[in-house]
Order: structure tokens, then sequence, then C-alpha cells
């Protein structure tokens, strides 16, 4: 198994953005928020300017104030001016909602599925298994970042491919583990759980061989044979790990964890121009 990470080709824009987080933009980013509150005063000022003009509100012995026609045409232009500021607004509106999905999609990693899904297809024609079985193989990737304390954390970016298990915006400490392993060394690995393990032995397992607390071991799940994990990364650092494991005993030999490799450099690829092109 080749020891080299799997590289992202712009590690100084990557180095900078680092991948999305599952949490998405804060609210107060959004350019819907301000697009709406402008038209909510627009239409609320002319709304009162209209009533005053119409019933001559704060003015009610003003001798210059128009009256009869002069009067109606000038509630006539008011209400065309509202309209038209209304309009406007509702433009502005729009093109802030839209850009803000753009953005949104930009900065919320759920787009890292469709190579997972690519990846997760490739390797079930490779086993010949059609319509593989619920878990059979479940890919997913967590992005590496530092916590509040600066300690390096890992984060599922997304749910399992793969699977119906979940699992995104659950984290991991970089110091424990398969991915926290990948991490630290920047290398791929790979290993088996020993055939008849009861799940309270693999915890134990878990535990005593791979570093994990007993609340990360549990977070595990039963029936899990074979493991692999590959970094990939920017520069000298590992951005995020590939994870992948398998119902299946001795799943990943060599063909399979060739593939795994070659479909982990075009996710890099993905990442790069999805989330990075650009921001340099």
């Amino acid at each position: 198994m080749t020891s080299a990470s799997i590289a992202l080709h712009d590690s100084r824009t990557v180095g900078i953005v680092g991948l999305p987080a599952t949490s998405g933009r804060p609210w107060y980013v959004k350019e819907t928020w301000p697009a709406l509150a402008a038209l909510f005063f627009a239409i609320v000022s002319g709304g009162f300017a209209l009533v005053n003009e119409i019933y001559g509100l704060g003015q009610p012995n003003n001798p210059g104030q128009p009256s009869g026609h002069g009067r109606s045409i000038q509630i006539a232009v008011l209400i065309v001016q509202i309209a038209s500021a209304s309009a406007l607004g509702l433009l502005k509106l729009a093109q802030s909602n839209y850009k803000d999905k753009i953005d949104e999609k930009k900065e919320t990693p759920s787009d890292l599925r469709g190579p997972l899904h690519v990846l997760h297809r490739v390797i079930a024609k490779q086993k010949r298994r059609e319509n593989p079985e619920e878990g059979w193989l479940r890919i997913t990737v967590h992005r590496v970042y530092k916590n509040t304390k600066g300690e390096e954390e890992l984060e599922q970016s997304v749910d399992y491919v793969g699977s119906k298990d979940g699992g995104a915006g659950r984290t991991f400490s970089a110091k424990s583990g398969l991915i926290g392993r990948v991490a630290r060394l920047k290398e791929p690995r790979k290993f088996e759980r020993v055939s008849g393990m009861s799940y309270d032995d693999w915890i134990t397992y878990c535990v005593e061989h791979l570093g994990m607390t007993h609340e990360d071991a549990r977070k595990t799940r039963d029936k899990r044979f074979s493991f692999i994990g590959v970094p990939i990364s920017s520069g000298e650092k590992v951005r995020a790990v590939v994870y992948a494991d398998s119902s299946e005993m001795q799943f990943f030999d060599e063909a399979t964890t060739d593939l795994v490799l070659i479909g982990c450099a075009g996710l890099a690829s993905f990442i790069d121009e999805h989330y990075y092109m650009g921001l340099a």
C-alpha cells in the first residue's frame, strides 16, 4: 500500500480556507436578511407617506397643500414610487437569495457525497455486487480542524454513503482511532477486525489498541470488519481523511485499495475545483 497521501493542488488557498464545516454559513453573513429588511422598511415608510398624503396627517390646515386634481396626481405619483421601490426591493431580495444559495453550496460539504457515490459504485462493480445491501460498504469524509482549545479534531463532513447510519457532524479526537492515526502519520492505513470478536471485545480493542475513548468507541458500528483511511493533504497539512469500512472480511485487498486511492485522488481534484477555485 502506497505511503503517499493524496494532495490538493492549491495548497496555499486550501491552507487559508479549510474544508467547510457541516454547520454551514452563519445567518448574519447572508445577503438575504439585509435585502428583506430594506424591502420591509421601504414598504412601511412608503405606506406611512401614502396615508399621510391621503388624510393629510400632521397638516390639517396647510393652505399651500394642493387639493382636488393636483392632490390626486400627488397620490398617484406616490403610489407609483412605492410600487417601483417594492418591485426593485423584491428583485434585490430574489438576487440576494439566489446568491446566498450559491454561497451556501460552496460553504457546506454536502456535495462531497457525489464523488463518494461514484467511488462506492465503482467498488461495487469491481466486487461484482450490482445491488449491495445497506452497510456493505460505508464511505465518508472527515475534515481536520482545530477546536476552541487549539486541539486537532476530525468532524464527519457528510453522512455515510452506502448506509443509512448518517453521522455527519460527529467529532473525534485526532489523537485516537484509525482516522486520527491517518491524520497524524499523513499516510493511508487499513486494518482488519479479528473474526468472531464480540462487540464488547471490539470496544475494548478500540480503546486499548487504537487509543479511542470509550465514548468514541461506542460510536462505532458493530459488524464492521475491514477498515481503511486515506489522508487528503495540502502542503504538509492533512485537511481531510477519507474513511471507509465494510461488513466483509479482507474487503480492502490490493485491487480495491488501489481503487480507493484513485478515487481519493479524484476527490481531491473535486475539492480543489468545487470549493477553492478563484479563492486565492
